[in-house]
């Protein structure tokens, strides 16, 4: 693929295409509404249910005395507009396209959710009992292994629930009592209340606000981002995760993402002390607000630091960890399945690479480098799967950027390893692969070779290992608990595995770039679009 170089000048951009590209994707977006809420054309929802009652329960999927910090339940929210899972009658309603609530501390919350403005809209909270969660992963695996697993569930129904949304450009938050809660936690079987609630009802509270004060606003928004008040960006506490919304990428095209950040049990604001900051992209169907949650069903990072009695320390107490939730195809007015990181169209040569997404990236890791003591040259990029290509790309087109760089279980199949390899050597950029040798979706091979192209003809001498196992669990493509589990995880004997769990964290934390940067972004030329190298 023709790459861009940048000379000096902001407005210079060499390979430039021969039309402009700044109109074809503004027009792109807008037509596909690819940028969700942020051109006012429909209402946001949220919602809120108390859980205090509840908070010293344990949560699901805890195991050797260990608490996993997701809530006594897992709750979802399934309803009648297309971001809930329906689009009509009850009958409708999919479970599997509802939204997932988070759990923070004494409630559950949604993510800013788009419905129709002005209408009339109709959900039910449902408590999930999925019996194999705690130890499947079927976001990794096959179609037929994640139907095995999530047929395996009960759902417990709360009673209706029957709002109306505000106008354009506005947010009505509806905030459930605990009782709800409580009913949904007791629940010995599938049923459904005949209580209704609405705006009426003495126990609900709703507010209404613009939409601005549910989204945190990248650079490209703002007339001067010297530097951001800490009031602007969410904050969770201390060994904590939070989610939120995050509008951002170039003035012609901004594009929202739903992400979550972590922050270690050390992390003081007020400390003078810079943490290292890893950005982690998930794998494909993967999402944090429905079916194939990575807080329930799998072994990333994201999951373990919760309280996981499989997280290394290395992981849990070193990291700031910035995770944004990939935009689906449904959401980016796309083909293909699930949508993929920094690319549009299906898997394959042909899949045109999304410019803009790279650009709300940027945004993203800028922005929260402004807000938290980040230590810019200590950034390092982890993927899996459909992540790892994701790492690959952004690593090879941001060179100089981050500290390490590594990729699970990834593939590359959008142009030639070589063009990757050529940009890859040309920066000394430790990498650390992870691939079992029987896995048959995404080749080993074809990484193997990959890593060796890098070793042998950087002319910097660069780090990189590439660590081969057999996957004796899953279909040979589920290597999370190789890279991720903490040492002492290894299973002995026939079948057994060795993970690398404090050995990769450690290394990762010890990891120093150039830390460069950019000093500005330009709506000039999105198409051919890489970040400059000059320092900030």
């Amino acid at each position: 693929m023709e790459q861009q170089s940048w000379n000096g000048n902001r407005n210079d951009w060499q390979n430039q295409s021969a039309w402009s590209t700044k109109d074809k994707w503004a027009d792109f977006y807008e037509m596909q509404e690819y940028t969700i809420l942020t051109k006012n054309s429909s209402a946001g929802l949220v919602i809120k249910l108390q859980g205090n009652d509840l908070a010293h329960i344990a949560s699901p999927g805890s195991r050797a005395g260990h608490r996993l910090d997701l809530g006594p339940m897992r709750v979802r929210v399934v309803g009648s507009v297309e971001s809930l899972g329906g689009a009509g009658s009850r009958k409708t309603w999919l479970l599997e396209e509802g939204k997932d609530l988070m759990w923070n501390t004494d409630h559950w919350i949604t993510s800013l959710l788009r419905v129709p403005p002005n209408t009339t809209v109709e959900f039910c909270l449902c408590n999930i009992w999925q019996w194999k969660e705690a130890n499947h992963a079927p976001g990794l695996q096959s179609a037929v292994d994640r139907e095995r697993c999530h047929s395996s569930r009960r759902v417990i129904w709360s009673g209706l629930c029957r709002f109306t949304t505000p106008r354009k450009g506005q947010v009505l938050q509806v905030t459930l009592p605990a009782s709800v809660a409580g009913s949904l936690y007791r629940g010995r079987r599938s049923h459904s209340s005949a209580e209704v609630f609405t705006e009426d009802s003495h126990t609900v509270q709703t507010t209404i606000s613009s939409i601005e004060e549910h989204i945190v606003q990248g650079r490209a928004g703002r007339a001067s981002w010297s530097s951001l008040p800490w009031q602007v960006f969410p904050l969770p506490a201390a060994g904590r995760q939070c989610s939120f919304s995050f509008r951002g990428g170039q003035k012609c095209c901004e594009l929202m993402l739903n992400v979550n950040l972590y922050v270690p049990p050390g992390f003081d604001p007020n400390e003078d002390k810079d943490w290292p900051l890893m950005l982690f992209l998930h794998s494909q169907h993967c999402r944090f607000d429905g079916d194939l949650n990575l807080h329930y069903e799998s072994d990333t990072p994201p999951r373990l630091v919760l309280g996981d009695s499989r997280c290394p320390e290395s992981l849990r107490n070193n990291f700031i960890i910035l995770s944004p939730q990939n935009l689906s195809s449904r959401e980016r007015g796309d083909i293909g399945g699930d949508g993929m990181w920094l690319r549009r169209g299906e898997f394959g040569k042909d899949a045109e690479y999304d410019y803009p997404a790279e650009a709300v990236i940027w945004d993203l890791i800028e922005t929260v480098k402004q807000s938290l003591p980040i230590d810019r040259t200590r950034i390092s990029l982890v993927g899996t799967s459909m992540g790892g290509q994701g790492a690959l790309q952004l690593a090879s087109r941001w060179p100089g950027f981050f500290a390490a760089c590594v990729p699970v279980a990834a593939h590359f199949e959008f142009e030639p390893l070589d063009a990757v390899a050529l940009r890859l050597v040309q920066e000394a950029l430790p990498m650390w692969f992870f691939h079992a040798v029987n896995d048959h979706i995404c080749s080993h091979s074809a990484m193997q070779g990959l890593a060796r192209r890098i070793r042998h003809h950087s002319p910097y001498n660069a780090e990189v290992h590439f660590t081969s196992f057999y996957d004796t669990w899953s279909s040979g493509h589920h290597a999370d608990r190789i890279p991720f589990w903490k040492n002492e995880m290894t299973k002995d004997g026939p079948g057994g595995w060795r993970c690398f769990g404090d050995d990769l964290f450690e290394w990762l934390a010890t990891q120093s770039g150039p830390g460069l940067t950019c000093r500005s972004l330009t709506p000039t030329v999105v198409e051919k679009w890489t970040p400059p190298r000059s320092h900030q």
